[in-house]
């Protein structure tokens, strides 16, 4: 036998450790349950709480003015890729995310992406997206939104899709 078969043999888990690791992870399916279902009926925004009038409390302080104003072109240059809802992510290049849109791939590997929204003012759209209890306030938040405006599909992997 070759030494590249024992180095496989010694690297591969046993049987009986596949089958701990099955029995774990299935109780562990089985514990988060509970919460999951919960989770789909109860809604997850505080409600009621307005923020106090004043400012808000912040854990950093800004940068020095100097530093800012050293920086300005540069500052100014990302923020007009951020409005456009472009980033680079982990030398991806600049990249426009949205709902349905065709990603490159990552190593020969192509998800499938989800499909594109056609975002209406009342927020009809999110009715596939948002469980039943959050969707009258997601629907509300929504209609704050200015009209045209194309959301960004923050669960998207945008190099792999």
């Amino acid at each position: 036998m070759s030494l590249k078969h024992y180095f496989k043999q010694v690297i591969s888990p046993s049987p009986k450790v596949m089958l701990n690791n099955a029995i774990f992870l299935v109780v562990q399916k089985l514990k988060s349950f509970p919460h999951w279902r919960q989770d789909l009926n109860r809604i997850t925004y505080l409600e009621n709480q307005l923020a106090p009038p004043g400012d808000l409390f912040s854990y950093f302080a800004g940068p020095p003015t100097a530093t800012l104003v050293r920086f300005a072109e540069q500052i100014k240059a990302l923020t007009e890729h951020y409005l456009a809802h472009r980033f680079d992510l982990l030398g991806s290049g600049w990249v426009e995310v949205k709902h349905g849109m065709n990603c490159r791939g990552l190593e020969g590997h192509l998800f499938r992406m989800g499909a594109s929204v056609e975002p209406d003012s009342e927020g009809n759209w999110l009715e596939e997206r948002i469980n039943g209890s959050n969707l009258p306030e997601s629907q509300r938040i929504w209609r704050l939104v200015s009209k045209g405006y194309v959301p960004i599909d923050w669960h998207l992997d945008f190099k792999s899709g």
